[in-house]
């Protein structure tokens, strides 16, 4: 466990944010209409006990819904691998990540995120965490023009595969609320 100081950052967790952003835009400017409602949810004080996502994560389980929860945390230097964290029940993340993953030619290996898919997963959501790394980790030196941009490039081309995939697959049971976020 990290006793001493944590330093937000570009790479953690900004690499993260840009990402999310920047793969929403291209959903958007490309108009494309997806079978299946995405939500894009930017969360804060993941390094101080998930307190955001852990809000989010019971404010949807009260309200009934068990969306798909993909999160991607640390997006700013690829290691030669995409680390991808398991939750429950995430057969249908995990066949898109991975159908994702070897269209792009992108490898991915199981391994620990720590990161806010534990608190959707603690409530029973299929959740999966997927990161790429940052350097200097949790320290001063982890700024902007320490960030990889092919990194970055790597993990929107990932997420945004993925979720078409995700968007693409039919509703199981005719259990509409298990689709990330509400129409």
């Amino acid at each position: 466990m990290h006793t001493g100081p944590h330093f937000d950052c570009a790479g953690d967790n900004a690499s993260g944010v840009a990402v999310l952003c920047e793969v929403a835009r291209v959903l958007v400017e490309t108009g494309k209409t997806l079978a299946r409602p995405v939500l894009f949810a930017v969360l804060d004080a993941e390094e101080h006990g998930a307190l955001g996502s852990r809000h989010h994560a019971r404010q949807l389980a009260g309200e009934g819904w068990r969306p798909e929860v993909l999160n991607v945390d640390m997006a700013g230097k690829f290691n030669g691998t995409v680390a991808v964290e398991l939750g429950p029940d995430t057969r249908p993340i995990i066949d898109a990540l991975d159908r994702a993953g070897r269209l792009l030619r992108i490898p991915l290996a199981a391994g620990q995120v720590a990161s806010d898919n534990r608190q959707y997963a603690g409530v029973g959501m299929p959740a999966a965490g997927i990161g790429l790394g940052a350097a200097h980790y949790h320290s001063p030196l982890d700024s902007l023009d320490r960030i990889d941009p092919e990194a970055v490039r790597k993990a929107g081309r990932l997420l945004l595969v993925t979720i078409a995939h995700l968007a693409a697959r039919t509703s199981r049971a005719g259990n509409d609320n298990e689709n990330i976020g509400k129409e």
